[in-house]
């Protein structure tokens, strides 16, 4: 596992890049299913993410990363970029998507929880807590929805 070695405005940066992922992927998969429940859950992920977008950008506008952040312990964390390995695929079968959905959702809440213990003060703490606890919400949904699914 590489560690990440990047600054903390860059480390969020990174973040900020697979949130948007998520949730373009989110809009235009919204758009396009059939399926009423993966609709549904679609929205609601998009809306989550479109959240925590515009708390990661009133943070950053409001807070220097730099100042917030234990840049050492950064440093030690393994690369963020490797999320943005699990790709979406228009082919992919509804459980194998929810699957994935989960999986992204578990990585970005990790994120948050390193991004947690880097903080070096109670409020960035609180702010990057809650966002961890957004996507573990999101990730729970997506597998009670996968449950859902296989036991059809």
């Amino acid at each position: 596992m590489s560690h990440s070695s990047v600054a903390p405005q860059r480390f969020l940066d990174i973040v900020l890049e697979i949130e948007t992922a998520n949730q373009n992927t989110y809009s235009i998969y919204a758009q396009v299913t059939d399926h009423y429940s993966a609709r549904n859950l679609l929205l609601a992920l998009q809306a989550a993410s479109q959240d925590r977008l515009e708390k990661l950008n009133e943070f950053r506008r409001l807070r220097d990363p730099e100042a917030c952040f234990d840049a050492a312990r950064l440093a030690a964390l393994p690369d963020p970029t490797t999320d943005a390995e699990q790709s979406f695929d228009a082919g992919m079968q509804y459980t194998d998507f929810l699957c994935l959905i989960a999986r992204r959702e578990s990585s970005l809440e990790e994120r948050y929880g390193e991004l947690v213990d880097a903080s070096t003060n109670p409020e960035t703490a609180a702010v990057f807590g809650s966002l961890a606890h957004t996507c573990k919400r999101q990730a729970t949904l997506a597998r009670a929805r996968y449950d859902v699914e296989t036991l059809k």
